[in-house]
């Protein structure tokens, strides 16, 4: 496989799908972004931007099957329904003592193991990835009916790449953001998209929790928070 500087191409994305057995839908997941961006790639009708093509190098030199590695399958939610007629998603739970782990394994193709699945009611079934975090502080705490306070657990869907630049919008409940060194959880209050950088914002309004920015070059996975419980 080419790794050099020049961009990659839809036939070297092909050629290393096909190389390992994987689908559209399987690839567009490790590396982050919809089925539907993976296609444009393969067909030529849409160029890798440089923050997909980021992760993709990523994904190109650390995959390896499952059978290679002989790691346990990754966990991923599912919709049930409970006893009272209820949909439910059930979804892996990172803990804050887990969060270095994730961000290890995210170098590993995004495989993600978690030994404990935590439920929230929804009101339907929807395809996109979900994940629930404990969260570890009192930044996003204000005071106000949609704040969160330390150690509540949150459900995050995740945002996928191929959208960060089209904007985030407002979040009722706020983001999740996976970055190259740590776990956030902010509001996006700000977006310069000719730099891909974001304004991080905190609703506790101590001193210490002072707005900064982040690049988007330094984030893995962003997910925006739909669900909270106490």
């Amino acid at each position: 496989m080419n790794m050099s500087a020049t961009a990659i191409s839809g036939t070297e994305i092909r050629s290393f799908r096909k190389k390992n057995k994987l689908s559209q839908t399987e690839f567009a997941e490790l590396v982050g972004v919809s089925m539907r961006a993976v296609q444009l790639w393969e067909s030529g009708d849409r160029n890798v931007s440089s923050l997909a093509e980021r992760t993709i190098k990523e994904v190109f030199q650390t995959y390896k099957p499952k059978e290679a590695t002989g790691s346990k399958s990754r966990n991923i939610h599912t919709f049930v329904n409970n006893e009272n007629g209820d949909l439910i998603v059930q979804a892996p739970l990172l803990g804050a003592e887990a969060f270095a782990r994730y961000l290890d394994e995210l170098g590993e193709a995004g495989a993600l193991q978690s030994d404990e699945m935590v439920s929230f009611i929804v009101d339907k079934i929807d395809r996109g990835n979900f994940v629930a975090f404990r969260i570890s502080g009192d930044s996003m705490n204000g005071g106000l009916i949609d704040d969160t306070p330390d150690r509540a657990i949150v459900l995050g869907k995740e945002l996928p790449m191929d959208l960060w630049m089209n904007g985030f919008g407002e979040s009722k409940f706020g983001w999740v953001i996976l970055t190259k060194r740590n776990v956030l959880f902010k509001d996006i209050v700000g977006f310069d998209k000719e730099t891909a950088t974001i304004t991080c914002h905190s609703r506790n309004d101590s001193p210490e929790y002072a707005d900064f920015k982040l690049s988007l070059n330094d984030v893995h996975k962003i997910f925006k928070v739909i669900k909270r419980s106490f």
